[in-house]
C-alpha cells in the first residue's frame, strides 16, 4: 500500500459534508453541508472559505456552463449566484414527497444532470430499506425525466472515459452499477453489478473516476476511501482516512493532481469526535494520478 499524506482543511467543519466539485475557471471547490443546509466555497490558495445558507437541505451542487451553480434542494431545482446568493427556482419534482430528499447528482457530457432522491428515514449510514427514492434526469430543456423509479438509497454517478458507461453506487446492496449510457439520447440501459463492494469497507457512497479510468470510492463508517478498476471489478488499493463518516471525492486543484475528501460527523458518538477531532472536515491528498474537470450544466445560462 502507498504512503498517502492526508491533510485536513481547517475551516472547513460540516456536519454532512458532500458533493465536493471543482470550479476549474475561477479555483475554487464547492461543496455542501446537507445537514446544515449550506452551500460551501474554498479558495485553496488562500483556504478561505465561504459558507452560503441556503435555508433548506441541499442534495447537491454542480457548475454551469457560463457561469453560477445549479442546486437540488428542499425547493427543488435552482440556479444559484454564488456571489450575490441569490437562487431561482427552476422546478420541483418531488414536492408531493415531503420526506424525501435530494442526494447526489452530476452532470453529463451533454450537459444534464442526473440525481436521485432518498427517504429521509436513516438507520447507521443507509436510508430505510424501504424503495421511496427516484433517479432523475434534468435535461437541457429544464424538464425532468424520471429514469429508474422506487430506489432505495444511490450514490456516486460517474461515466465512463468514452462515455459509454455510467456508474452508480447502489448503497444500501453495497453494489456499483454499471449501465450502458447513450450520450445523444440521455439514456440507459443494461444493467449490471460492475463491483461487489465488501461491507467490512463500511457503505459505499459518493465517487468520482480519474484520469486513468479508475473508480475512486468513499466509505461511510468505513473510515477510508478504495480505488476500484471498473473493468475487472478489482480492488486497487484502500487508503485509511482519519474521519469514520467519509462521504465523497473529487479532484482539484490547477493541476486536477489533488483529491478533496469530504467527510461528515454526522451520528458519531462523543468519545469518537475526541478520537477524531476532524471528522467532518475537508481533507486533501496527492494520490499520484490526476482527475479530470467535472461536467457543466448547459441549460438556463446567462
Amino acid at each position: 500500500m502507498k504512503g498517502y499524506n492526508i491533510e485536513p482543511i481547517y475551516g472547513t467543519e460540516s456536519t454532512a459534508g458532500e458533493t465536493p466539485v471543482w470550479d476549474a475557471e475561477k479555483k475554487v471547490l464547492y461543496w455542501i453541508d446537507f445537514i446544515d443546509k449550506k452551500i460551501n466555497r474554498l479558495d485553496p490558495v488562500t483556504n478561505k472559505v465561504k459558507n452560503m445558507d441556503v435555508k433548506t437541505k441541499v442534495g447537491t451542487v454542480v457548475l454551469r456552463e457560463n457561469g453560477g451553480l445549479l442546486t437540488a434542494t428542499g425547493t427543488g431545482f435552482n440556479f444559484m449566484d454564488p456571489d450575490s446568493g441569490e437562487m431561482e427556482i427552476i422546478s420541483n419534482p418531488e414536492a408531493d414527497r415531503p420526506n424525501n430528499r435530494f442526494n447526489d447528482g452530476k452532470c453529463d457530457c451533454q450537459g444534464r444532470l442526473w440525481i436521485s432522491t432518498v427517504s429521509q428515514n436513516f438507520d447507521n449510514g443507509c436510508a430505510t430499506m424501504e424503495p421511496l427514492g427516484r433517479f432523475y434526469c434534468l435535461d437541457t430543456d429544464l424538464k425532468t425525466r424520471t429514469i429508474l423509479d422506487s430506489v432505495i438509497q444511490l450514490n456516486g454517478i460517474v461515466w465512463s472515459l468514452d462515455n459509454s458507461k455510467m456508474y452508480i453506487v447502489d448503497t444500501c446492496a453495497f453494489e456499483i452499477l454499471q449501465f450502458d449510457f447513450d450520450a445523444g439520447k440521455g439514456q440507459i440501459s443494461n444493467r449490471k453489478t460492475a463491483i461487489k463492494i465488501p461491507e467490512k469497507f463500511g457503505y459505499p457512497d459518493g465517487m468520482c473516476m480519474d484520469a486513468e479510468g479508475k473508480l475512486w470510492l468513499a466509505h461511510w463508517g468505513g473510515y477510508q476511501l478504495s480505488r476500484w478498476d471498473a473493468d475487472n471489478g478489482g480492488l486497487i488499493e484502500k487508503i485509511p482516512v482519519p474521519a469514520p463518516n467519509v462521504t465523497c471525492c473529487a479532484f482539484g486543484d490547477p493541476e486536477l493532481d489533488a483529491l478533496y475528501i469530504t467527510t461528515a460527523s454526522l451520528g458519531m458518538s462523543s468519545e469518537d469526535k475526541k478520537r477524531f477531532p476532524d471528522a467532518g472536515k475537508l481533507f486533501k491528498l496527492k494520490p499520484g494520478v490526476k482527475g479530470q474537470n467535472p461536467y457543466r450544466f448547459k441549460a438556463g445560462s446567462n
